[in-house]
């Protein structure tokens, strides 16, 4: 139950990508076949996954012949037979695991670019030229923002956050130990320390996010703070500490 889950109205259980069938592709050009693992991950309870979806879509009055279907080996074919001709049946992808797409790896490894010239254009014509916008909100915007706010912040996720889910691993949040800011050496200095010398606020006109403070040295440039990711509010630094500066 991840924060947002805390205030939804309903939540409908899913099954896991160990309890049904299903297709997908890879970063590499394959598409790939998850088989269901064995009879003891059978779906339990109310837990559902294309059944649920399909019953949704007839609710909101979606009346496809595709979308009518509920069998998800179905689905599965039907997903799998435009990128793979040879195989039209469930019966290949079950005993390949999967199949290459026709499409090269590096299909512009050695030029080769449909343009005049053969090389890859950045202002092609009718793609226009790639441009910078800057945040509506920094420190270059105005000077008013500039003197409130005079820190970025970028969050990138902790080590072994991969994203959200991770954070309700016990064993990964007692590796990371608490929600950290880094923030340069210099900056620290120059702004005052909490009564504590080791939590802060980070904080906008939107909200606050109580952080453990660590001095970095390359890793925080001057003018930006890193917050390292994604804790869930409820498993985060409210449990450890109140005071901020």
């Amino acid at each position: 139950m991840t924060d947002t889950a805390d205030l939804a109205d309903y939540v409908l259980p899913a099954t896991t990508q160990l309890e049904h069938l299903d297709v997908h592709t890879e970063l590499r050009p394959h598409l790939r076949a998850d088989q269901r693992a064995g009879d003891r991950a059978a779906r339990r309870g109310q837990a559902e996954h294309a059944d649920l979806s399909a019953r949704s879509r007839r609710r909101m009055g979606f009346d496809d012949a595709v979308l009518r279907r509920r069998a998800t080996k179905t689905l599965a074919r039907i997903a799998f037979k435009p990128a793979a001709r040879s195989a039209s049946t469930s019966t290949p992808l079950r005993a390949t695991a999967g199949v290459k797409l026709p499409i090269a790896e590096a299909p512009f490894a050695d030029g080769g670019f449909p343009t005049p010239s053969g090389k890859c254009l950045i202002d092609a014509p009718g793609l226009g030229v790639p441009d910078h916008v800057p945040n509506y909100e920094s420190a270059a915007s105005t000077p008013e923002l500039a003197a409130r706010f005079p820190l970025a912040m970028i969050s990138p996720p902790a080590r072994n956050f991969l994203n959200s889910s991770f954070v309700n691993v016990t064993s990964l949040r007692d590796i990371e130990g608490e929600p950290v800011l880094e923030i340069a050496c210099r900056r620290r200095r120059a702004r005052a320390a909490s009564p504590s010398g080791r939590w802060c606020a980070i904080f906008n006109d939107r909200g606050e996010l109580p952080c453990a403070r660590r001095s970095s040295g390359a890793r925080a440039r001057p003018g930006v703070v890193n917050g390292l990711g994604v804790w869930w509010r409820k498993l985060g630094a409210r449990r450890h500490a109140t005071s901020t500066s």
